[in-house]
């Protein structure tokens, strides 16, 4: 009865702590116009507000790391969650543009922590974990649906980011009651572990990071250059086809192998994002969306499965690196060759998440084989 009570509060809590956090994480792209107005930046300057967070994710992620080797998953909740109404808190009320990229850079070091916290937990609940990370990472999705609405109905300069600090209070006050799960045995054993697949892995987040963080943070200002007044609600949209993708994706991934069900995703990803160049932009990104869904938590519980969870946060935290440089080297494209350039610089993107997976594939094939032939000699 105990373990279902804790189960229960692990998965109550992982679905409010991923509706927040996925909230701030589509926060920033809609309320662009917004923040730029306030602060009086333009378009090549903005997107660094994105990668400011990003970059405190990725080292809130690399931390965390560090942190899990000497303390506890509550503890590291408690602090994430407290970073996070620091740093939120901070942009509402900052009274200049560097003051804003500053908490943008405390939010997403709590940002990490946070979903380090819940990330590792579901990641070691062993044959689940796909199903568990598919189901939580869904309500990442809504939280990213409900991002645009918070910036239409509430304004992007000051109230979406007092509103989800209040959040991280609730989050922060009841972190005590998270459970600490053991760490999973993986297929990997004790046998040393391979520097190249967990490169390979760590690679494979920095790409698809990059698309999901790419595209939240610019397909908003794509549509509203190309006379869709209503991007705000398309990117809602965008976000609602992400959650729906994630839930299909929890039965899905029972189903499918993990590997082939990454890369056709990010496959038919590639495929469709060159339509956004065209009139039916907002369907393209619709599709994308529902593509990308299932590869985030797929990875994650791929990776699980032949490497020890200690490393979660090392390719979390590559995930970071993604989602820091791609909306700053968009921004760059942008200032450069217009929106127009978004389309096809997402779909390259995409086939690179495609290229990286086959090359792990390819990676766990020889580890396969040096396994098998090593076997005869530790049998003589």
């Amino acid at each position: 009865m105990m373990a279902l009570v804790s189960l229960r509060a692990l998965f109550g809590f992982g679905f409010f702590a991923f509706l927040m956090i996925g909230a701030l994480q589509a926060i920033y792209g809609p309320a662009f116009t917004a923040l730029g107005t306030r602060f009086g930046v333009g378009r090549a300057d903005i997107g660094l507000i994105a990668s400011a967070h990003f970059l405190g994710s990725m080292l809130g992620i690399m931390a965390s790391g560090a942190v899990l080797l000497h303390s506890s998953l509550r503890r590291l909740l408690r602090g994430g969650a407290a970073l996070l109404a620091l740093g939120l808190a901070t942009v509402a009320f900052a009274p200049s543009w560097p003051v804003a990229l500053l908490g943008a850079l405390v939010g997403g070091l709590g940002f990490g922590g946070v979903s380090v916290t819940f990330n590792v937990s579901f990641a070691r609940l062993g044959e689940r974990s796909a199903g568990a990370l598919n189901l939580v990472n869904a309500m990442f999705g809504l939280g990213s649906v409900l991002a645009p609405l918070l910036v239409v109905f509430l304004g992007g300069a000051v109230w979406p980011y007092v509103l989800l600090a209040l959040a991280s209070l609730v989050l922060l006050l009841g972190a005590g009651r998270v459970p600490q799960l053991p760490e999973a045995v993986t297929a990997a054993g004790d046998r040393p572990v391979d520097g190249r697949l967990l490169a390979l892995f760590g690679l494979l987040f920095v790409t698809y990071v990059g698309v999901e963080a790419g595209l939240g943070s610019w397909m908003t200002t794509h549509l509203q250059t190309n006379g869709f007044s209503d991007a705000a609600a398309w990117t809602s949209a965008f976000w609602l086809t992400v959650t729906v993708g994630r839930l299909l994706g929890a039965p899905l991934s029972q189903r499918v192998p993990l590997p082939g069900l990454v890369t056709c995703a990010a496959l038919l990803a590639a495929l469709v994002l060159p339509l956004a160049a065209t009139v039916a932009a907002p369907l393209a990104y619709l599709v994308a969306g529902l593509a990308i869904a299932p590869i985030f938590a797929s990875s994650l519980a791929w990776f699980s499965r032949v490497l020890p969870s200690r490393f979660t946060p090392l390719v979390l935290a590559c995930g970071g690196l993604g989602g820091t440089l791609v909306p700053a080297l968009l921004g760059i494209l942008v200032e450069s060759f217009g929106t127009a350039v978004l389309p096809y610089a997402f779909a390259v993107t995409a086939l690179g998440v495609v290229a990286v997976a086959c090359a792990v594939q390819g990676a766990l094939r020889r580890v396969s084989r040096m396994l098998c032939s090593s076997l005869p000699h530790e049998l003589h």
